[in-house]
């Protein structure tokens, strides 16, 4: 069975799972196939278009925002789909092939894992398992302090979510549905509440860099998913764009803790940031 797997991952949680589903899949006899979406220009419309062709489960892995699914990766379906309806003609298979998304989340994510069924359903894919896992926070900040798991607490997580990611292999292999939460009213109120709180919270929450703490390594730049942040030579200062998908990467990967939050330097112990979730992790595993 072949599996391909579009995935982004803001720092590194989401990395960490696609790549063990990878690894446990190969025990079912399953081959897959993954591709970060921070690879835009490798991802061609050919590409897409093969991706349907010939896999027998599409998958979509990412973090989920406030029970929502980041603009990077929704933008991204928008165009997988879009690149479909264009070439609906060229589709060389009766049967279009079921969609699999996996989602990282710290404690909720309300119906995240099901934010692109509708655009599946809608063009006649069958959207059966949609999963969230819960493993670590990446947003310590003054208006939402919620420091990263301790070791023992995230290896906990990661054990959790490997017996979690048996059971969904589990579940393809015997062809059985999989849709967290879509019957949950409750799960679905709470999440429709932070979708509409969380947008609130991002527009009052402007990053910055301290001049004083900086030492121009360009890490944040250079790692960037969305190409959200420009330096400017001439003046020597940092400038983020609307197009910042709150990713949090600048922020934790910053040696110097440079990166500001409402022009706040926040320091730790009290404002932490996310370790690797995984010996020998980098962050430029993300988009290389």
């Amino acid at each position: 069975m072949q599996i391909k797997i579009f995935t982004f991952s803001g720092t590194g949680n989401t990395w960490w799972l696609v790549n063990e589903f990878k690894n446990i899949a190969i025990n079912y006899g399953y081959d897959v196939d993954v591709s970060s979406i921070e690879q835009s220009s490798e991802i061609t419309e050919n590409k897409i278009l093969k991706s349907i062709n010939d896999s027998d489960i599409l998958g979509f892995a990412y973090p989920i925002y406030g029970s929502d699914w980041p603009r990077f990766m929704r933008d991204f379906i928008f165009r997988f789909v879009e690149i479909f309806d264009q070439n609906r003609e060229s589709i060389q298979r009766e049967e279009l092939p079921p969609v699999l998304v996996l989602t990282t989340m710290m404690m909720f994510s309300g119906d995240g894992a099901l934010m692109p069924k509708k655009y599946f359903k809608k063009r006649g894919f069958p959207f059966k398992w949609g999963v969230n896992f819960a493993l670590s926070s990446n947003l310590s900040v003054p208006m939402f302090r919620a420091n990263p798991y301790e070791e023992e607490k995230l290896n906990e997580n990661k054990q959790k979510a490997k017996k979690k990611l048996k059971k969904l292999l589990n579940r393809i292999k015997e062809n059985k549905d999989w849709r967290e939460h879509q019957w949950n009213l409750i799960f679905r109120i709470v999440a429709l509440l932070q979708r509409v709180s969380e947008p609130l919270l991002f527009r009052i929450m402007h990053f910055g860099v301290d001049s004083k703490r900086c030492i121009q390594c360009m890490q944040c730049v250079d790692h960037c998913p969305t190409k959200a942040i420009h330096f400017d030579e001439e003046t020597e200062t940092f400038k983020f764009s609307d197009n910042c998908t709150f990713c949090m990467r600048c922020y934790n990967l910053c040696p110097k803790y440079a990166i500001t939050v409402n022009e706040k330097v926040c320091l730790p112990p009290k404002y932490e940031r996310i370790e690797p979730i995984m010996d020998g992790f980098k962050f430029s595993d993300l988009h290389d």
